[in-house]
């Protein structure tokens, strides 16, 4: 029959039996899904393994394809994302938008403390406390203070510890929430920081016996070297991953114990009676300026780059 031959009548049944097969793949699908009904109602579903061995092979068959693989960690990064470009161009308020309020700041800092148990208070306590009493027992004309040593190492593991989650799936995941990385990072900085600066004053003052010059200028010793053993601690570590950060604050460490005088204006571990204790803090001060900044940088980038990239180490 050719073109000419076919006639409304042709036309229409030819339309009738696309939809009469369109039809009958909705019934088929539809047979399938009450079969597996059939099925689970065949026994009852709190004795779902007395199923013959045939029917949970065709029971496993049918829902297979209503089955979907679980999200992984850059799906759901990539899902919130997505969440916030949406909220951006809705121009609602963002959760972090109120980040430069002090309140604000103190809110996410006090949220991040639940990461800490006391054990870590209380083991951080402790070895400043040894530190200082080993100190009392050296003098304090010796060349090598052992509290000024012990409280920049123990708050760079500190932060390593902070951060023990790092270039796992865990901390990516904490890199796509609302709160912004340097908020994250700073926070928790800032708990490390402030906690071994508070113990150390306090010991200070225990040790030193006073107010005044003397006490300014004992902590002012240790604390340039904490910062700055922190923050290279810190920044080696989002470059290069925990292992690493926890190997650069050990290496300070241990150059400024073994080589300590020898370093000259470059012992910032030093103490007041060191030749060249004003040179040293000047410089320790200094680097502190430029690590910030190297810090900064960084967690600028990874706002910028929309997700933290850890993948074997990086």
């Amino acid at each position: 029959m050719n073109g000419k031959d076919r006639g409304p009548g042709m036309l229409s049944r030819t339309n009738g039996e696309a939809g009469n097969h369109e039809v009958g793949k909705d019934e088929a699908r539809n047979n399938e899904i009450l079969r597996s009904d059939e099925i689970l109602r065949k026994d009852d579903i709190s004795n779902a393994e007395t199923l013959h061995d045939s029917e949970e092979a065709e029971l496993r068959r049918i829902l297979a394809r209503y089955t979907i693989e679980a999200p992984t960690t850059d799906d759901t990064a990539q899902f919130a994302a997505g969440l916030l470009r949406h909220w951006d161009a809705a121009e609602e308020p963002s959760p972090a938008a109120g980040i430069g309020k002090p309140f604000h700041m103190l809110q996410m800092i006090q949220a991040q403390l639940k990461l800490f148990q006391w054990p870590f208070w209380l083991a951080s306590a402790t070895v400043l406390v040894l530190g200082l009493l080993v100190e009392t027992a050296a003098g304090s004309e010796a060349a090598v203070q052992p509290f000024i040593f012990t409280a920049p190492l123990l708050a760079a593991l500190g932060v390593c510890f902070a951060f023990r989650s790092y270039g796992t799936p865990m901390f990516r995941l904490e890199m796509s929430l609302p709160v912004t990385p340097m908020l994250l990072i700073f926070g928790r900085l800032t708990i490390i920081v402030a906690y071994n600066s508070i113990l150390g004053v306090c010991l200070s003052l225990f040790l030193v016996g006073g107010t005044g010059s003397g006490i300014a200028a004992y902590v002012f010793s240790w604390l340039v070297p904490l910062g700055a053993t922190c923050l290279s601690a810190l920044i080696v570590m989002l470059y290069a991953g925990l292992n690493a950060g926890i190997f650069m604050s050990v290496l300070v460490w241990s150059v400024q114990l073994w080589l300590n005088k020898h370093l000259g204006m470059f012992y910032i571990f030093s103490s007041e009676t060191s030749g060249y204790w004003m040179e040293s803090k000047v410089i320790g001060v200094l680097l502190i300026l430029l690590l910030t900044g190297l810090l900064w940088l960084r967690i600028r980038w990874l706002k910028l780059s929309g997700r933290l990239a850890v993948s074997n180490g990086n």
